[in-house]
């Protein structure tokens, strides 16, 4: 039989490269947007007259499982969570359908260190037209985040067992992307592969951030919608980079990086993440879980 894994994407810990590697893997079957590797009800049918050869595990691979949304369109981070229950309610629905629907899946969780996650999420919001400084985005308490990283593995090992439960960190995926590749099929029984794809999304520096976030709220008002729109793409797609160092040169503006991230928005996530203590492959990256 075929197994399936669940990837439990958090925001901002490499989903899109996993994503792009669940694809590629000879023995791994995943559709993007789709379940258990389906694209649609169609592609179980499609499979059952053609058989996939060599298949090991049906991948579902999704970011609003740690941070589920009011619809479908994406998962939720930032946004207003008036009369919503906590993210850590709304997450353990996610594993409680998860477990009814394919119980006895293996889960794999990939986590981020706060610091950097939080830096990560706040580059995220600017390129997508945040105006707010880093103080500012930070002002809102950490319990309306998906970072709880205890409350969350807590919850799949409850429903799916421990032994089902592989807990890896993004930060060994940044120093020795080889070693966290081989480090899951080994876990998996699977062929090792490589992926010659980097980390997606990788945050903008603080220079990039204070020009794009000064370009948001001057083009913000303009009467021209074709003018925003095409701002929008440039912006998203990193292309005006070189311009905002260029400007930073000429007219320096503050520019805020990960260490000027507050301490007291950071002290909100500590204790959260206690479980990944006794995680071996975790042990060089304690600060970064404020573990250490």
């Amino acid at each position: 039989m075929t197994a399936h894994l669940i990837h439990i994407g958090l925001p901002k810990a490499g989903s899109t490269f996993l994503q792009h590697w669940f694809e590629a893997h000879p023995q791994l079957a995943y559709s993007e947007s789709g379940i258990a590797g389906y694209r649609d009800v169609y592609a179980v049918a499609g499979e059952a007259a053609r058989p996939a050869a060599g298949i090991r595990y049906r991948v579902t691979s999704y970011e609003g499982l740690s941070a589920p949304g009011h619809a479908s369109g994406g998962p939720t981070v930032d946004y207003e969570r008036d009369a919503r229950d906590s993210v850590s309610d709304e997450q353990a629905r996610a594993c409680q359908a998860l477990a009814g629907l394919f119980p006895g899946s293996t889960i794999l969780v990939v986590t981020r260190g706060y610091r950097s996650a939080m830096y990560s999420a706040y580059s995220q919001y600017v390129l997508t037209g945040g105006c707010a400084t880093l103080d500012e985005a930070t002002r809102r308490p950490p319990d309306d985040y998906p970072w709880d990283y205890d409350a969350l593995i807590a919850a799949y090992r409850a429903r799916f067992g421990a032994e089902k439960v592989i807990v890896m960190p993004f930060e060994l995926l940044q120093d020795n992307q080889d070693r966290f590749l081989r480090e899951i099929g080994r876990r998996l029984a699977i062929e090792y592969m490589s992926c010659d794809r980097p980390p997606a999304n990788v945050a903008a520096s603080p220079a990039e951030l204070a020009w794009y976030r000064l370009w948001n709220k001057a083009l913000r008002h303009v009467p021209l919608p074709g003018a925003r729109r095409l701002y929008a793409r440039l912006r998203y797609g990193r292309r005006l980079s070189g311009l905002a160092r260029i400007a930073q040169h000429l007219f320096p503006l503050i520019a805020a990086g990960p260490e000027h991230m507050p301490d007291s928005f950071l002290d909100g996530f500590r204790g959260k993440a206690e479980t990944l203590r006794r995680e071996p492959l975790y042990a060089p990256y304690l600060r970064d879980y404020l573990l250490a």
